[in-house]
């Protein structure tokens, strides 16, 4: 499965495959190939009433907008890793669980992943704001350890920064790759965003240029770029190529410390649910 150009072409001419025929199929291929443990880990993001206390007052689920078929804003927003992080509570109705409730249910820490992600793409959180401190105080540490065990391992655990590297980060990123855009052409538009986002959160050591190219060697994990006018890019990006999802990759690599992981992630997050917002099918010219 794969971005080819031929298949490109066929589209073009009115023939081959449809762009929501391809996006179903790459999205049915990375969920085979995802790990048990992240898989569960994913069906938990459903029932956030167990994974996360709330305050008592029933939680009313994020409006889900509605866009244009094959439009920016309608893979993004009905992607169901987006869409399940709808029904989570919002911060303000979240209760931070005590140490030896957190201990006893790992699941608390994947509510906290969906309440963060629920706040900056649907309630209008800015990663900056400090109502998130609470939530990325309690990841901290779990992603400290994650990032321990993948160091003495070379493999990941289902952990709460892998789970959010990949569900929804990868697949944020996923729909805004298009068909007929080249990562060429996208990689200064995205890191020129990813500028302003990361300058809002006071992050002055890490560059949009960084954060773009990480996540494009996230993807070449799973799916196959073919496009001619890319292949320069495509080889520098597979020579640099290390295991692991996006967000991780920049953790490992020391341009973002642990405890700004979280947030920078948020951010990044943001940022693509705002270009998202759109019945456009591409973000050049944004």
């Amino acid at each position: 499965m794969g971005k080819a150009s031929k298949k490109k072409a066929q589209r073009r001419q009115g023939a081959g495959q449809s762009r929501a025929g391809f996006e179903q199929e790459r999205a049915a291929g990375r969920q085979e190939r995802a790990s048990l443990q992240a898989s569960r880990a994913l069906s938990e993001l459903g029932d956030v009433a167990r994974s996360l206390e709330q305050t008592g007052a029933e939680t009313v689920p994020a409006t889900i907008p509605e866009w244009d078929a094959e439009s920016l804003g309608h893979y993004f927003f009905s992607d169901s890793n987006i869409v399940k992080t709808a029904a989570a509570p919002p911060l303000a109705a979240a209760v931070i669980p005590e140490p030896e409730k957190l201990a006893a249910d790992r699941g608390l820490l994947t509510g906290a992943v969906s309440a963060l992600t629920r706040a900056v793409v649907f309630d209008g959180v800015k990663a900056s704001d400090p109502a998130l401190d609470p939530f990325l105080d309690l990841l901290t540490p779990a992603a400290e350890k994650e990032l321990e065990y993948a160091a003495a391992n070379n493999s990941y655990s289902d952990g709460p920064l892998y789970h959010f590297d990949v569900f929804p980060l990868f697949y944020a990123t996923l729909a805004v790759v298009g068909h007929d855009d080249t990562l060429t052409a996208l990689l200064p538009v995205l890191a020129r965003h990813f500028d302003v986002a990361l300058t809002g959160i006071g992050v002055t050591t890490l560059t949009g240029v960084q954060v773009t190219e990480s996540l494009f060697r996230a993807l070449l994990e799973d799916y196959r770029f073919e496009d001619p006018e890319d292949a320069d890019l495509l080889a520098r990006l597979k020579r640099e190529k290390t295991h692991g999802t996006g967000l991780m990759q920049l953790v490992r690599g020391t341009l973002v410390a642990p405890e700004d992981a979280f947030r920078v992630g948020l951010a990044v997050l943001a940022e693509l649910a705002e270009l998202c917002r759109t019945n456009a099918k591409s973000i050049l010219g944004t």
